[in-house]
């Protein structure tokens, strides 16, 4: 076990030298979070800003999840809850994949009017959000383990496991 885990360490320490060099011979300006982009057929988003998640998770007082063909939602006017649910979103950026349709929606309100809004996808290898600035699609975020639990826990709880 203990073999694993240096061979593991030492893999990850191969490939981050290999990034830093090929960095140096790049143009040292540092990229952004938003310039996460993976290549893929779908739609191309950039990953949400940290200064928009850190909005979120500082200034947020409610939040409120409408899930499509259930008769379920979900609401939180506790900020520890509303902070939890930050947790669920990776900074990784989603290979979107057309095909896959979003089970519902999350709004993030800062007192009393909508901050932002994402669609939820999470079916089979979907497991995303898509977030809407100005009414139109502008980012695109990786669902965390924890939050592929979440779900998982709350769907087995009603009876439709979904995700699998």
């Amino acid at each position: 076990m203990k073999i694993i885990q240096i061979l593991i360490c030492a893999i990850f320490c191969f490939f981050l030298s290999c990034e830093s060099k090929n960095n140096s011979t790049e143009n040292t300006t540092p990229k952004s979070h938003e310039d996460k982009k993976i290549n893929h057929k779908g739609e191309q988003y950039p990953s949400i800003t940290l200064d928009i998640m850190r909005k979120i998770f500082e200034e947020s007082d409610y939040a409120d999840f409408v899930f499509y063909n259930t008769n379920f939602s979900m609401s939180m006017d506790q900020k520890p809850s509303i902070q939890g649910t930050i947790r669920h979103i990776s900074e990784s950026v989603p290979a979107i994949d057309p095909a896959c349709k979003a089970i519902g929606r999350v709004f993030y309100q800062i007192d009393g009017e909508n901050f932002m809004e994402a669609d939820i996808f999470f079916e089979n290898d979907c497991k995303y959000y898509i977030f809407y600035e100005n009414k139109k699609k502008k980012y695109a975020n990786q669902m965390t383990e924890e939050g592929i639990n979440h779900y998982n826990n709350i769907f087995s709880q009603l009876g439709n496991p979904k995700g699998q």
